[in-house]
């Protein structure tokens, strides 16, 4: 019945609307995620069906989930599901990225606002694949990897788990994924019309060479998922500050950020340097033990980033505690595929007792946030 309720577009629709995501930004992200919409090329920012789903409205939340049948509340006052069950949202999150726990522990505040009960999981690497695999979730809280590039559809088309249910971590239709990349012999063939059609225009997309054919295929993928909510993205890019010490110079000022291509290292660092004649300043090393350290010139600078821990993306050994002089300068290195979502796993196929339909269900199109698997 859970995953039911994830196939309902109107179900996802409530949950995206009933999330504050001004306050997350603010909360967790200091306030430097644009807004989630933004994600999208301009021609689904500004289809109004897209527009709807993104706005805080507690009021349209409850109607909506109203609507599909939830009236029904048991003695917590949490929403019972249509047939009348008690309903527990379960989302997984990975430790090793702490700031995904701290965004899920708001949304799952957020939905109970509404009257929706989850809970969150912080699931150990070491068995994060196998339930990623296996579809052993409701809800997943994970960055999606969409990214705008120079070259316009290459990064979609060489990592394309986010876009197309092709890869086992494809988190909002796992099993689809699984499908494809074994050639059958594992997960589940799409039985969502719109699941068929995304692994379609993945292998045109694969075969053409004409570039404005490729972005046609891209922006007709973009608004299948938009439309979809697959999955429901909390903010767009966002800017990841990096502080530089002022005497470590030639620094650049911002860049871009998204896999493969993640840190300081696709900004040049060979060409930085460190300025002689600074005064000395005070840190504290790995043993948490208060030290002074001569500011090192550029005789020294080999391998200096180790030593003396300039930007936080480069230092190993030392965790700076106070400078001197102060007013270090900040340097913002902005990734292109930091969109954060949830996901649900709703793509898993329904008990043989309740099969899938083939079409989406009445009232519009099927989601998936918070990488929600499917």
């Amino acid at each position: 019945e859970v995953k039911s309720l994830l196939r309902d577009r109107d179900f996802l629709v409530a949950l995206s609307r009933s999330i504050n995501r001004d306050d997350i930004n603010q909360l967790v992200y200091m306030g430097f995620t644009n807004d989630a919409i933004e994600i999208w090329p301009e021609a689904v920012q500004s289809d109004p069906e897209v527009q709807a789903t993104y706005g805080y409205d507690v009021e349209a939340a409850n109607a909506l989930l109203d609507g599909i049948g939830m009236t029904e509340r048991d003695g917590d006052g949490m929403r019972l599901t249509p047939e009348g069950k008690r309903l527990s949202l379960t989302i997984i999150g990975l430790p090793d990225y702490a700031i995904h726990l701290d965004v899920g522990e708001l949304v799952v505040s957020f939905w109970r606002e509404v009257g929706i009960r989850a809970t969150l999981d912080a699931v150990p690497s070491e068995v994060w694949w196998p339930r990623v695999r296996e579809g052993d979730y409701d809800v997943v809280a994970y960055q999606t990897d969409y990214a705008s590039t120079p070259h316009g559809t290459l990064y979609a088309l060489t990592y394309p788990r986010s876009f197309f249910p092709v890869d086992p971590s494809t988190y909002w239709a796992p099993r689809w994924g699984t499908w494809y990349a074994t050639g059958g012999v594992e997960g589940d063939e799409p039985d969502l019309e719109d699941g068929k059609r995304l692994v379609e225009l993945y292998e045109q997309a694969l075969q053409t060479v004409d570039e404005a054919e490729k972005q046609a295929i891209m922006e007709e993928t973009f608004h299948t998922l938009a439309l979809d909510m697959w999955p429901i993205h909390l903010g767009a890019n966002r800017a990841e500050p990096c502080i530089i010490k002022r005497n470590f110079k030639n620094m650049a000022t911002w860049g871009e950020v998204f896999w493969p291509f993640y840190g300081i290292k696709a900004s040049k660092p060979e060409q930085c340097y460190f300025e002689p004649g600074e005064r000395q300043w005070t840190g504290v090393d790995r043993s948490g033990l208060r030290k002074r350290y001569p500011t090192p010139d550029r005789r020294h600078s080999h391998g200096a980033a180790h030593a003396w821990g300039a930007p936080p993306a480069l230092a190993a050994g030392l965790l700076p505690k106070q400078s001197t002089p102060p007013h270090d300068t900040l340097s913002c290195f902005r990734p292109h595929f930091a969109s954060f979502a949830i996901q649900t796993p709703s793509l898993i196929p329904l008990p043989a007792v309740a099969p899938a339909p083939a079409s989406p269900p009445a009232g519009g199109r099927r989601g998936c946030g918070w990488r929600g698997r499917w």
